[in-house]
């Protein structure tokens, strides 16, 4: 009889469990949940650095010893993997079919890249690596650029992953200056369009593959009836902890629009199925990670819920952003497109105060133009250093007024007559506002393209790869001084390793307390086990 008992127990869940305990034992069982909870909410490298780094690497090491399990007992492991690494081996080793070995190569490390980084883009529930900013975006730039340079797209684009900063090579053809201007200029936007579309392609489905786990997470727990309660508190129900009912009267107005977006997206999804998840999956949307949360809630089936992110993400979306992308980074799309909203946008819009002029191009032309700049902006828009050298200009045309004085053979003083003031040098024309964005896109445009030629011509000096520079560079102490010294990044580069930075801490703080909140949960089954062993 207690070894039925004890089966029947293994087989409840935990909610099940507690509510066969006395009210007394459940109130301890609450004490122990919530100060787990409060513990594992200081579980950031901020804050306990030494602990999050271990349960970080014991989550690591757990995953990465079940993920081997299972890939070595996969039957596509055993029938198609295994067979084809050892005929790689075999051809590598023997030399045969040197150049399709190599081009698969190239095939493999491009497919493994581009999803890769679609796959980071995506995952971790918001907190994700921005790589579509970081990678995609310049690679398309780097196709434009070098369409327009060699005059044709005859060039490899798989070139541009796995940290190279190998330029594309324009062929045989070589760089003619008006010859590959003549060319490029022939280059159609569905060329160019065509040239990048599969490298998106592949980043799209990486990002789609990204938001299986929140799907896996909420779906496992749901079908084993088990209570989560992120996964509550991501859905906005729930307890007075996690839902929004229960905290409506404390929560903001932020809070109460985000919890209503989280409704209004569990209702369109409940409501349209395939249909409402693609709709959701075909913009960027930020709050794409409770739409997989929400279906695995509801055991949606996993081919309806990822055909129809792989659709939107992997089609749809991606194919507007490269249109996109492609017609700024084409030059002769973006002058055309500039030139049409330059015709229709005013010069001057009434929520800018500066006539037209950007702060940047203030900054500019203060120095000398103060009276000028007074003038235009107005007196409640002059800048303090402006008004100050005007009061200064006045001062002195005040006391050159008065020493101009002259005397009459009759005694009297008469003031000599002001000479006529020097003509103003005229102001260059004021761009607008359009004008402006065209002529910043066009220097960040040629800033990149500059960097590009710059890295290229770098890696040409030293073809080693990153890892083994930076060894390199760390064996003496002198080098490594003098390379840390002469890092200043840009503030391009400053962005980008904010944003690695911060997906690298999301990344391990998320899988230590992952890794924790497994832990604390068996630990709070022990206990509630213990406490029905004693009634």
């Amino acid at each position: 009889m207690d070894e039925y008992v004890g089966i029947t127990r293994q087989q409840s869940t935990l909610p099940e469990l507690i509510n066969g305990l006395s009210p007394e034992q459940q109130q301890r069982v609450e004490r122990l949940r919530a100060q787990l909870n409060e513990r594992r909410a200081q579980l950031t490298l901020f804050r306990s650095p030494l602990r999050t780094l271990a349960a970080f690497a014991a989550s690591a090491a757990s995953s990465a010893a079940r993920g081997a399990a299972w890939l070595a007992s996969h039957p596509a492991t055993l029938f198609l993997l295994a067979p084809l690494l050892l005929l790689y081996v075999f051809l590598k080793a023997s030399g045969a079919l040197a150049e399709e070995v190599h081009e698969a190569e190239l095939w493999l490390q491009y497919v493994v890249w581009w999803v890769g980084l679609g796959v980071l883009s995506s995952i971790g529930l918001g907190t994700g690596m921005h790589s579509g900013l970081l990678f995609l975006f310049p690679h398309m730039l780097k196709v434009c650029l070098a369409a327009e340079r060699c005059g044709h797209l005859r060039f490899d684009a798989r070139a541009d992953m796995w940290w190279s900063s190998e330029g594309f090579h324009c062929g045989e053809e070589g760089e003619a200056d008006g010859a590959a201007a003549a060319a490029a200029a022939a280059l159609g936007f569905w060329d160019i369009y065509k040239k990048v579309i599969p490298t998106a392609v592949l980043w799209g489905a990486g990002t789609a593959l990204g938001e299986i786990p929140p799907y896996a997470i909420s779906y496992h727990a749901a079908k084993a009836g088990k209570r989560s309660a992120e996964v509550e508190a991501m859905l906005g129900v729930g307890g007075a902890n996690g839902g929004a009912g229960g905290s409506g009267g404390r929560a903001g107005p932020l809070t109460l629009l985000v919890n209503r977006m989280k409704n209004w997206m569990l209702n369109f999804i409940q409501a349209h199925g395939f249909w409402g998840i693609l709709l959701l999956a075909a913009y960027p949307n930020a709050a794409f990670d409770l739409c997989g949360i929400c279906c695995g809630h509801f055991q949606m089936p996993f081919w309806e819920f990822f055909g129809a992110t792989l659709i939107g993400k992997g089609g749809i979306k991606i194919a507007g952003q490269t249109a996109f992308f492609v017609a700024l980074f084409r030059e002769q799309t973006r002058e055309r497109v500039f030139d049409a909203l330059e015709r229709i946008v005013p010069d001057v819009l009434p929520f800018l105060h500066l006539n037209g002029l950007t702060p940047a191009q203030v900054k500019g032309r203060v120095g000398l133009h103060w009276g000028a700049i007074a003038t235009r902006v107005g007196r409640g828009h002059a800048l303090r250093h402006g008004r100050r050298r005007l009061r200064v200009i006045r001062t002195a045309a005040l006391g050159s007024a008065a020493g101009a004085c002259m005397c009459t053979p009759d005694g009297t003083q008469t003031v000599r007559s002001a000479q006529a003031p020097l003509p103003a040098r005229p102001l260059p024309p004021s761009p607008g506002p359009l004008q402006a964005a065209h002529q910043l896109v066009n220097m960040r445009i040629r800033e990149f393209q500059a960097g590009v030629a710059r890295r290229a011509a770098a890696q040409a000096a030293d073809p080693r790869w990153f890892h083994q520079k930076a060894l390199a560079t760390l064996g003496s102490w002198h080098s490594a001084r003098g390379a840390l010294l002469a890092a200043r990044p840009s503030p391009w580069g400053a962005v980008v390793l904010l944003m690695i930075g911060s997906f690298v801490r999301s990344v391990i703080e998320q899988f230590a307390q992952g890794y924790v909140a497994e832990r604390d949960r068996r630990q709070l089954q022990d206990e509630v086990e213990r406490l029905l062993k004693q009634q």
